[in-house]
């Protein structure tokens, strides 16, 4: 509960990830109802269903660090939309960023970190993937 409470406390003023080479997102837009809406035609492909009992995972190389659900989140998605839109208006479009599952590198043991070349897949049920490669 302490990282609720950290959560909860940050200031909007804090350093974040939110730099212009830091998001990395796909081209879908869940909507609050569940729809999902392509962002290059903005037609309705289908529902997600349940947005807080969906499967989360990363790979690196083929190998999966992260596997995980967004029921294990800290905060239901509706807790988080509330929060934000509570510190600062919320417009359509706009992306709330959550962080990470556990197992990310630095929490290997030995810690592992992305080279160049390292080939990173992320996938969320429901809502496909999304798959970069590490430049630099």
């Amino acid at each position: 509960m302490e990282l609720a409470i950290q959560v909860m406390r940050q200031s909007v003023s804090e350093p974040r990830k939110d730099g212009k080479a830091s998001p990395l997102v796909g081209a879908a837009l869940v909507k609050p109802d569940g729809a999902i809406e392509t962002a290059c035609r903005g037609e309705l492909r289908h529902e997600i269903g349940d947005a807080n009992a969906l499967d989360i995972t990363c790979s690196v190389n083929n190998v999966l660090y992260q596997d995980s659900n967004t029921s294990d989140m800290v905060f239901t998605i509706s807790e988080l939309v509330s929060y934000v839109s509570s510190v600062c208006e919320i417009r359509p479009g706009d992306i709330i960023f959550t962080g990470s599952p556990h197992g990310v590198g630095q929490g290997q043991h030995p810690p592992v970190f992305l080279k160049v070349g390292d080939v990173i897949d992320t996938a969320i049920e429901g809502l496909g993937s999304l798959c970069n490669v590490a430049l630099a």
